[in-house]
């Protein structure tokens, strides 16, 4: 044999302690690997394989990305405004991820928000909530948004305010200034008088003929 080295055979044997032939270090066993490659197999079958791959965020994540991207895109005004409405929604859907609101959710924040806010104000939070979530869809963290199909409250309109004498008599004296106003104005509206017991007689622009 001389100088000639001899090599051990290989061992398929498990090292001691290990289970199915997994190394110290490796990784999965062989039957660990089987078992995640059938979870994978099933979800591809029930379609939901993608949807668990994506991202799904928290509330609280999904909100300080919508935020960036809303001061980064809106008015200073509305931007404010969405900090306001997101911190009301966060009373409801905090600690939850994207996926696990739900319609039923939504329905009811509009109720018990109603009872603590105007109808008004709720539909701007129910709005900015519509939004964000049309955002989360997407950037391809979504795939239904949980407002769609719920209603917004129908907000009434205040009662119409009439002016004071004092009032028309200003109004009168700026449109005289606006060449052709009379003529125009005849064309295309008409005044009726309103009487009012409190304040006198006003008068109400009556709108387009």
């Amino acid at each position: 044999m001389g100088d000639e080295k001899l090599e051990r055979p290989y061992d398929r044997r498990a090292p001691a302690g290990s289970q199915d032939g997994e190394k110290e270090g490796i990784g999965l066993s062989r039957k660990d690997a089987e078992e995640e490659l059938a979870k994978i197999l099933r979800s591809i079958a029930l379609g939901t394989y993608q949807e668990q791959e994506a991202r799904n965020p928290s509330f609280e994540e999904a909100a300080e990305e919508y935020l960036k991207w809303s001061h980064g895109n809106k008015a200073p005004k509305s931007a404010l405004r969405d900090e306001a409405s997101i911190k009301a929604l966060s009373q409801k859907f905090s600690g939850f991820h994207l996926r696990e609101i739900t319609s039923k959710m939504v329905e009811d924040y509009k109720t018990e928000r109603a009872q603590k806010r105007n109808q008004k104000t709720v539909n701007n939070e129910l709005a900015c909530l519509r939004h964000m979530l049309n955002k989360a869809i997407a950037w391809g963290w979504l795939k239904e948004n949980p407002v769609r199909g719920v209603k917004f409250f129908r907000e009434t309109l205040g009662m119409p305010r009439f002016l004071t004498e004092e009032e028309i008599v200003r109004l009168l004296d700026a449109c005289e200034r606006i060449q052709g106003w009379n003529k125009t104005a005849r064309l295309l509206f008409s005044w009726r008088s309103i009487p009012d017991s409190e304040r006198g007689i006003s008068w109400l622009l009556d709108g387009v003929k």
